[in-house]
């Protein structure tokens, strides 16, 4: 090729890089101007009455933020995925019943921010968080995070392409062209056309002896979540903000690993032997034999040291033995060798310790204590309702050792009211995905967190349309007979007890002499009740594991009620 061959290749590549870059800041304006497309913009910020709010644009619950910040005001950002967001009981997670519990005092107000969204992992969490600090002026951000690193891994990310990860979020922030897939996905994904993709990652399928994601890659995101947490406390930091590590709490002792791999060189009769062993080992532990099916789970162990299923089953039988210990370690390994997990591996809580105690930074150990408070030695489903999700009663756990810990802090400045009923419409709006399980899971917030008595009426009409939704008809029958003595209702609560006695008897037993025990009694076979208040009333809240005060003084009761096979009548002295 002689020269002007070369020099007219050139000239061809670079009127066609010319016109590449004219189309793509002719579309990128197009885009813009047509309001197609979208960039990574956390915050939409408008003029509202002559103020400035800003809206969260990835969570519709959380209200507009007023900015500046109010000079009174003393706000804290909480920065997580779905446990802090406090799925599946969107707007009554821990950071909300922690605003509620922190106790007034005089210097002005208190604002949680929940930042927290479904799916997302730490890479997210601290680009939002870059552009939160500078524009929401924290005093205080607490980081609840570590559930969803090996499923929103990235392969472009801060430890093996530093510079290009960078230039991703780059083009992330500023190109609505490179945001379109990631937008088309969303989509489909809102419209149940990728359902079936969706259903073969959550079976986490592959072949039984290949890894999803090898030991290197799971070490690797281990890395890189502590990373991006250090990044995030350097970017709170820079705004002035104080730092509260919470270690992420996980049901260890009943969720099992969602993937695992076998170790690699095993033949296939080698694979179909531990299989076998395995179902051995849980047919002994459903016929309360621990000892043997110890035995034979670290045989299994033994042979396949990498099948993360082998050592969860080895934990449960030690935990059914007794061996808390034992227990702990098996299943602890299980998760940490686990080819897919839902739950946050010791090894980050561990490194979340390490980091505490370098950068002098306020910890609040959620795992620790969950693992003390639990009533079956181990957290398991009595605290979470998954691998790391938790419970209403998890979440009022998690919410005292934060507020204790902003409270130790000296942030329990004087909080704002409890949320108005507008607000409250808002997130059962949001959340009807949820349906009936939203709206008794808000109804019992507004009775029994915020105890406000003008929330009685409105969280029994919650309760109605939770029975319309498919909720069990016993128990949130039971619970709309005590709110209605709350309000001095006793015709309609005798009308609710029967219908959640009629539709559930034995379960409707276990709530009045269970949950509802501290303003419910079954004496002489009549149904007593009464109104109570402060710690007894919120320890009646489905979940709680609060200690109940039943007293067999009958004189002690407002209301009685008579059963006669069919219903029960008002009886004029208790």
């Amino acid at each position: 090729m002689d020269s002007k061959t070369r020099l007219s290749a050139a000239r061809r590549l670079a009127y066609a890089l010319a016109a590449a870059l004219i189309f793509i800041i002719l579309a990128e304006a197009g885009l813009a101007l047509s309001g197609k497309g979208k960039v990574f913009a956390p915050f939409d910020c408008k003029e509202s009455g002559g103020a400035l709010e800003c809206s969260y644009v990835f969570n519709a619950r959380i209200k507009p933020i007023q900015v500046p910040k109010p000079k009174d005001l003393k706000r804290v950002l909480v920065m997580g995925e779905s446990a802090a967001n406090g799925y599946p009981f969107e707007g009554a997670g821990f950071p909300e019943m922690a605003r509620a519990m922190l106790e007034p005092t005089e210097g002005g107000r208190l604002e949680i921010v929940n930042l927290a969204v479904n799916g997302v992992n730490t890479a997210f969490q601290r680009e939002t968080l870059e552009d939160a600090v500078p524009l929401l002026e924290p005093d205080a951000v607490v980081i609840y995070a570590g559930n969803n690193e090996i499923l929103a891994y990235e392969r472009i990310n801060d430890l093996t392409h530093p510079v290009l990860s960078r230039a991703v979020w780059w083009l992330r922030r500023r190109s609505r062209i490179y945001n379109l897939p990631i937008q088309f996905m969303a989509r489909l994904m809102e419209k149940g056309l990728a359902v079936s993709l969706m259903r073969d990652v959550a079976r986490m399928e592959s072949e039984s002896g290949k890894w999803l994601n090898p030991p290197a890659k799971r070490d690797l995101a281990r890395r890189l979540y502590l990373l991006r947490v250090s990044q995030m406390i350097e970017v709170a930091r820079s705004g002035g903000a104080a730092v509260f590590l919470a270690t992420p709490g996980s049901n260890l002792a009943g969720w099992a690993p969602m993937k695992s791999a076998h170790s690699k060189g095993l033949s296939d009769i080698e694979l179909d032997k531990l299989e076998a062993d395995l179902e051995k080992v849980r047919n002994l532990l459903q016929n309360q034999d621990p000892i043997a099916a110890a035995a034979m789970g670290k045989e299994i162990t033994r042979a396949d040291p990498d099948w993360a299923k082998a050592w969860f089953f080895l934990g449960k039988a030690d935990l059914m033995a007794g061996d808390r210990n034992g227990a702990v370690e098996n299943l602890e390994t299980a998760v940490e060798r686990a080819d897919f997990f839902q739950q946050t591996p010791p090894s980050y809580n561990e490194g979340l310790r390490a980091m505490a105690r370098e950068e002098r930074i306020p910890l609040i150990d959620v795992d620790r204590e969950l693992r003390e408070s639990s009533g079956a030695s181990l957290p398991g489903f009595d605290l979470f309702m998954d691998g790391c999700h938790p419970t209403l009663n998890c979440n009022y756990l998690i919410a005292g050792m934060v507020a204790q810990g902003l409270a130790d802090a000296g942030l329990a400045q004087t909080p704002d009211p409890a949320p108005s009923l507008d607000e409250v419409k808002k997130k059962l709006e949001f959340s009807e995905k949820y349906a009936g399980l939203s709206y008794f899971n808000q109804a019992c917030v507004l009775a029994f967190i915020y105890r406000y008595p003008e929330y009685y009426a409105p969280a029994l009409d919650y309760m109605e349309k939770a029975v319309e939704l498919g909720q069990n008809k016993s128990i949130v029958g039971a619970y709309q007979g005590y709110l209605a003595i709350l309000i001095g209702r006793p015709g309609p609560a005798a009308d609710y007890f029967t219908a959640a006695r009629r539709a559930d008897e034995m379960k409707f037993m276990a709530l009045i002499n269970g949950n509802l025990s501290a303003g419910t009694a079954i004496i002489d076979g009549r149904l007593l009740t009464r109104a109570v208040e402060g710690d007894a009333l919120s320890s009646m809240y489905p979940g709680s594991s609060q200690p109940k005060t039943p007293s067999p003084d009958a004189s002690r009761y407002d209301y009685a009620f008579a059963w006669d096979g069919k219903r029960y009548t008002v009886i004029n002295e208790p």
